[in-house]
């Protein structure tokens, strides 16, 4: 007659595996469509009110005939209007700005690594003009809010030149895009009068493929 084996299992110190989240976008999106449907009808009905001046459990056949009426003739109007704004959008020049812009990615990635080596130079040399510097002490310079917008911007045409075989990198590059701006309109209230050019020239330059990535990630 065998033995009942007293032992007791082993416990696996590895991490149950849960089941990944659901996505909650698609209920999101659904909420946001009910509570517009809702607000728009409830604005249709305040102006059925007023024409009207009865309450909507004092509408006869007709006061809820005008009601309906007026309801889907201000959803066709506005329908009509989203129709007439996206057919007055030039598809071509986006498609356009879009290859002028990348035609020209490593002939901007050049001339931020040479404004950028440019820049830190600069302020190598305002640090080593320093009371500090002058004591004999070691300075070392602070990074620039100039030189912090180039790497930024850097590091976003990086992800942008994966963005064209890579839809998730141009996410990617618009958040890196969008830094560069914050700092190039910084830079222009710290910098000296005679880079406002430079830095403005840059910024403009930023500011294109900030609009790129937005137009690509909507499309």
């Amino acid at each position: 007659m065998s033995k009942k084996s007293n032992k007791k299992p082993e416990l696996s110190n590895k991490p149950v595996e849960k089941d990944p989240p659901k996505s909650s976008f698609l209920k999101k999106v659904f909420m946001l469509l009910c509570i517009g449907v809702l607000i728009f009808a409830g604005v249709m009905m305040k102006q059925q009110v007023d024409s009207s001046g009865k309450m909507p459990w004092d509408w006869d056949k007709s006061d809820v005939e005008d009601y309906a009426n007026n309801t889907i003739d201000t959803a066709k109007d506005a329908a009509n209007k989203v129709k007439k704004k996206a057919e007055e959008v030039d598809w071509k020049k986006w498609k356009d700005l879009s290859d002028r812009l990348w035609n020209k990615l490593s002939k901007m990635e050049n001339e931020i690594e040479s404004r950028l080596k440019k820049e830190e130079a600069r302020q190598q040399e305002v640090a080593e003009k320093a009371p500090q510097a002058k004591d004999g002490q070691e300075v070392t310079a602070e990074k620039s809010s100039y030189a912090l917008a180039l790497e930024s911007m850097r590091e976003a045409t990086q992800y942008y030149r994966k963005a064209k075989n890579d839809t998730k990198a141009i996410r990617k590059a618009r958040g890196k895009f969008e830094e560069a701006q914050v700092l190039f309109r910084k830079a222009l209230k710290e910098c000296p009068d005679e880079q406002k050019p430079e830095v403005e020239s840059m910024l403009q330059e930023c500011n294109q493929y900030v609009y790129d990535c937005i137009k690509r990630d909507k499309a």
